[in-house]
């Protein structure tokens, strides 16, 4: 197997490595941080007032693991998995063809010559691509 040159520029990247490497990204950011998240959302939905079941992330840490054990902070993960991926993908995406077209018509419109400046429109379209 050969080793391909990580030097490219990103106009030589096709546009699914960018959406596939997005989409994995996202999934290795919710792995990381979903236990977080857990206690995130149940102290968002905790009680008001004198009656809340938690006084602080670490008194939720320990009662949800006391409660459940370590699954209880992966509880739901699969669903959020499965939305990660696209969302993601599609994030790097358009994120990657907004500054082509930002290129596109903030520099390769300038004015340079007899054709108007479509000197950069091909460089562009293969980019995309």
């Amino acid at each position: 197997m050969k080793m391909e040159s990580r030097n490219k520029p990103r106009s030589d990247i096709p546009s699914w490595k960018i959406a596939l490497f997005g989409g994995l990204a996202g999934e290795a950011l919710w792995l990381a941080s979903y236990p977080l998240d857990v206690v995130k959302s149940r102290m968002q939905t905790d009680r008001i007032g004198g009656n809340r079941a938690y006084k602080n992330m670490r008194d939720c840490f320990a009662k949800t693991y006391a409660k459940e054990g370590f699954v209880g902070f992966w509880g739901g993960l699969g669903p959020t998995l499965l939305r990660a991926m696209p969302v993601s993908a599609g994030t790097f995406f358009v994120y990657a063809l907004s500054v082509l077209l930002h290129w596109f018509f903030m520099i390769g419109f300038g004015v340079s010559g007899a054709n108007g400046g479509f000197t950069r429109v091909e460089t562009v379209m293969r980019a995309i691509h």
